[in-house]
């Protein structure tokens, strides 16, 4: 089997992100280079409605250390990162690398470099002079606008807007349908909700909510 998956494509993750992955994939026409998915576990459901060959758990992973396989993060987060980011840094001291995918329908300026491993989902929009780290998601719909800085692990949900020259900490997570004002400063492992107005700077690892979004006592 190693001899197989040389020089393909394994997703790590089979949830609902996978299944947007593979969508992107295909639109890409990468799809026949998926050798297969490698997640903790997958019902019977979740392997039909992805429609892709189940691999095993993540210990398989390090039978084909080496063999040029190009790994996909398909973990998706609600809220924290921190499984997205474990999972990308082991298989990084493993030695694979990490594919990056720009769906078509995506926008991104001519003079933004998304890092290793980055994704940018289906109609999400990234401006000119944006910094973009290794392992980001920015998801369908979302808006980052110029001169934002996106730290590595940042998770951008569907549909935020990042105004003109937010910076987001490293592991960062930002809420559906959230909004952060031009030049705020998002610490890193923050968690923004979804739907929250950010008018001020958010601390490392803060949670915030509302309109305007308020910091949640824990």
């Amino acid at each position: 089997m190693v001899h197989e998956l040389q020089n393909g494509q394994i997703i790590l993750g089979g949830g609902g992100h996978a299944r947007v992955v593979r969508d992107t994939l295909r639109a890409l026409g990468w799809l026949a280079r998926v050798r297969g998915v490698v997640a903790l576990s997958m019902s019977e459901a979740e392997r039909v409605a992805l429609g892709l060959p189940y691999l095993g758990a993540d210990a398989v992973l390090e039978s084909w250390a080496g063999t040029g396989i190009e790994l996909i993060n398909a973990v998706g987060s609600v809220g924290a990162t921190i499984r997205r980011r474990e999972l990308y840094e082991r298989c990084r001291g493993m030695g694979f690398g990490f594919a990056t995918l720009i769906h078509p329908s995506a926008w991104l300026a001519g003079d933004v470099e998304p890092g290793a491993g980055s994704q940018l989902m289906a109609k999400a929009l990234v401006q000119s002079g944006v910094a973009v780290g290794e392992n980001v998601l920015i998801n369908s719909g979302a808006i980052v606008e110029h001169d934002c800085r996106l730290g590595a692990h940042v998770h951008v949900a569907s549909g935020a807007v990042l105004c003109g020259g937010v910076c987001v900490g490293e592991g960062a997570h930002v809420g559906a349908g959230a909004v952060v004002r031009q030049g705020i400063g998002i610490g890193a492992g923050a968690v923004i909700g979804a739907g929250a107005v950010v008018v001020r700077n958010v601390r490392d690892g803060a949670v915030v909510m509302g309109c305007p979004a308020g910091e949640r006592v824990r």
